[in-house]
């Protein structure tokens, strides 16, 4: 039978029962048409091998004629020489290209979906997700929403469930597409509030999990290798190729804040800096002629101009925000003096926009500049 949607999930050394409690997640879905691939790359605490084939069983049980694709250290490609495995990216790319080339005459399915091995798909997710999708032929992404693992976990499952079960809320009325340049603008969003950046919906779009992608979009994209943070150096090339996404506000996954990999705060501090930084260069060159104004405004394209304007204003924004945060948070000399060379240099190339857009957070940003300024060693 052929699959609607295959569910990529890789794993390095999570706890067995976490490990557990996530796979079974997928293989309980109410959804039928999916095929599951499942990636263990060179866990050294356990011997997956046993829990291989505790999956099959439940698998075969469960749905006997979808794929299963369970792979044990993969051979190919170097290793991340941070650490002893190829890293999340690796998997996820060669995941995606399995789904590709699952044989000469067709795709193992034309969308995807990515799991953590540390987080839980609630049972309803892709279905829910999948009938989103189902609105329009031009949505290519599909993203739910998603709540951490704390001690107040039980609660929101359950409350979660009960939500799931709810049939006008499954009804998801509110659950309206919109186009790639509206998808950018929530990505970037900073929610920035009296100088102070807080939470905003920008974090169900960056993520990798919790979405159905169409996978003709990594055609032009994939994760790059040795990054901690691949999903931040994606997600706006992903969207930028979409035609339309939808995104549900109900609950559809459960994320545990800290990841599937043994990889290091410093690592992921460089990434986050790099991200925003190869961000701000994409749009720089997908949006070269609204920057250098040489781009006719006309007023069928009045309001994206706008659109378009406000994206890479709040992008900047968030650039310096992070530079700010990273440095108070870091301890590493050489980033700290990464960020303070670039917040003053981007607070000069940038002044202009932001005296216009958020002169309050321009204030904050000389404020922090001269404080960095008066830190550093002569």
């Amino acid at each position: 039978m052929q699959a609607d949607v295959t569910i990529i999930m890789q794993n390095y050394n999570v706890s067995m029962t976490k490990l557990r409690d996530a796979v079974y997640s997928v293989i309980n879905q109410s959804f039928e048409r999916m095929a599951f691939i499942f990636i263990d790359d060179w866990s050294t605490d356990y011997d997956i091998s046993y829990f291989f084939d505790e999956i099959k069983k439940a698998w075969n049980y469960k749905r006997p004629n979808m794929p299963l694709h369970l792979i044990k250290k993969p051979q190919s490609g170097p290793l991340d020489p941070r650490m002893s495995n190829h890293g999340h990216s690796f998997c996820r790319n060669w995941g995606l290209d399995l789904v590709r080339n699952f044989s000469e005459h067709r795709k193992l399915s034309d969308f995807v979906f990515f799991a953590d091995s540390d987080d839980e798909l609630l049972p309803n997710c892709l279905e829910i997700l999948w009938n989103n999708l189902q609105q329009d032929d031009e949505i290519d992404i599909s993203i739910g929403n998603f709540t951490r693992d704390n001690v107040k976990w039980i609660n929101e499952r359950d409350r979660a469930y009960r939500i799931i079960n709810d049939i006008e809320e499954y009804k998801l009325p509110d659950a309206k597409p919109v186009n790639n340049l509206q998808g950018l603008k929530i990505l970037c969003d900073p929610y920035m509030v009296n100088g102070h950046r807080i939470t905003g919906p920008s974090v169900p779009f960056c993520a990798t999990w919790n979405k159905i992608f169409r996978v003709s979009l990594f055609d032009d994209v994939q994760f790059p290798d040795y990054r901690t943070k691949d999903d931040n150096f994606t997600a706006h090339r992903l969207i930028w190729n979409s035609r339309k996404i939808v995104f549900t506000p109900m609950i559809t996954y459960f994320y545990r804040p800290g990841g599937n990999l043994a990889d290091k705060n410093l690592y992921k501090t460089v990434d986050i800096i790099d991200a925003h930084a190869d961000r701000i260069e994409f749009f720089n060159k997908i949006f070269k002629d609204d920057i250098d104004n040489t781009s006719e405004i006309t007023l069928e394209n009045f309001k994206d101009k706008i659109l378009i304007n406000r994206i890479i204003v709040d992008e900047r924004l968030v650039y310096l925000y992070t530079l700010m945060t990273v440095y108070t948070t870091c301890n590493d000399m050489k980033i700290k003096m990464r960020c303070v060379a670039e917040l003053k240099n981007y607070i000069q190339l940038w002044k202009k926009d932001l005296i216009a857009y958020e002169p309050r957070f321009l204030e904050q940003c000389l404020v922090t500049e001269k404080k960095m300024l008066s830190e550093m060693p002569l």
